[in-house]
């Protein structure tokens, strides 16, 4: 897996303090990232192993969008809160491409390429 340990850190200052690296990996799961739920992915699946062996999908996505919306630090949560402040990244992840579209759009539910360009366009991921 690229990008180290230093993502990690934040995880185990965040929800796992005093503990190890390979703690946090093996106990951080989507549940804990997106409380009502990340679509089409368990709750109790490990994000580590996501992230390791997904590295393309929707799920690994909307997994990095969420870390860096948590841990980039520079208020960068901002970048997904819509007008009325609610949190787009959690309602696109519980509600999953083909049924989410925002509040304010009259067109058609976003697909995961919309996701996608989104999140690129607001520098979530890459």
């Amino acid at each position: 897996m690229r990008g180290g340990n230093a993502p990690w850190n934040y995880v185990i200052a965040q929800w796992y303090s005093g503990k190890s690296l390979t703690y946090a990996r093996n106990n951080l799961t989507v549940a804990k990232l997106f409380p009502a739920g990340l679509k089409n992915v368990s709750g109790t699946a490990n994000v580590y192993n996501l992230l390791k062996n997904d590295s393309a999908g929707y799920g690994t996505m909307m997994i990095v969008a969420r870390l860096n919306t948590l841990f980039a630090g520079n208020k960068v949560n901002q970048c997904v809160l819509s007008a009325t402040g609610q949190d787009m990244l959690l309602q696109m992840a519980s509600q999953g491409p083909g049924i989410f579209k925002p509040a304010n759009s009259t067109g058609a539910a976003w697909t995961q390429a919309d996701f996608k360009n989104y999140l690129y366009s607001n520098w979530l991921v890459a």
